[in-house]
């Protein structure tokens, strides 16, 4: 049985059918273009999606005909799409509007308006945002935070799941000091990244965890009210899926992150 792969990406629609040896056998590419509605606004029409599928597969059929092949040996789909993006829909999944793409700009004056929040001169950073694949890397990172009094928001994701820390100068103990990460940063090694680890993370709980750290942060400058005690988690398998639950001090990091 064959493999049909399929990518929605940023400038066409593609699509490759692989054999079980993993060989190439036909692919296909119909491209299309997003558009500027008006400055900073990338946008693109979702219909270009559907169109773009369709005169795709018919392609591929055509191919897998021509080297007389049958398209119903392909027994399985993989898909891949841009991420980031943003679609509003109806009840019936119907777009209401363009889709907001990745690289949309629209939110810049925001940025602005949040350096001025926090009196940001260039010279340092308001927050660091912590994504990383090991726990030395996370260790080394909450060191920077605690030396230089930078709050550091920390998210980490799984195929089903994801969790997210903050550590707020002068408002609660550090990253370290509530998972141990010196401990653990023992026994990370260099080749712990996305491409050789086991388990990695998808886009669902990247999306889920991600929103949250950014919530975090805006937490943190605008004065709302911070949970600095609770972790935020989401687990696919939970009855709750999106729940906070307490913070275990696990450690002292004898940083004086306090």
């Amino acid at each position: 049985m064959y493999v049909l792969g399929i990518d929605l990406s940023t400038s066409g629609l593609k699509a490759i059918v692989y054999s079980a040896e993993g060989g190439i056998l036909v692919n296909s590419r119909i491209d299309y273009n997003f558009f500027t509605r008006k400055d900073e606004f990338i946008e693109q029409d979702p219909d270009l999606w559907l169109t773009g599928l369709s005169l795709c597969l018919e392609d591929i059929v055509r191919k897998l005909e021509k080297i007389n092949d049958n398209p119903k040996n392909i027994g399985s789909i993989g898909v891949t799409s841009t991420s980031g993006t943003l679609v509003f829909v109806d009840e019936q999944g119907n777009p209401l509007h363009s889709a907001i793409m990745y690289n949309d700009g629209r939110c810049k004056s925001d940025s602005e308006r949040w350096k001025a929040i926090t009196g940001s001169n260039g010279k340092r950073y308001e927050a660091i945002f912590g994504c990383v694949d090991n726990d030395k890397a996370r260790y080394l990172i909450n060191r920077l935070a605690v030396r230089y009094k930078i709050p550091y928001i920390d998210g980490g994701t799984s195929p089903s799941g994801g969790n997210v820390a903050v550590y707020i100068p002068s408002k609660n103990r550090c990253v370290d000091c509530q998972f141990n990460l010196k401990e653990s940063a023992k026994e990370a090694v260099e080749k712990e990244g996305c491409t050789n680890n086991p388990n990695p993370s998808i886009i669902i709980p990247n999306l889920i965890i991600g929103s949250a750290m950014v919530a975090e942060f805006v937490n943190i400058f605008s004065g709302a009210p911070q949970l600095l005690e609770r972790t935020f988690k989401h687990d696919t398998y939970s009855r709750d899926k999106v729940y906070t639950q307490p913070t275990l001090l696990i450690s002292q990091c004898g940083l004086g992150c306090t």
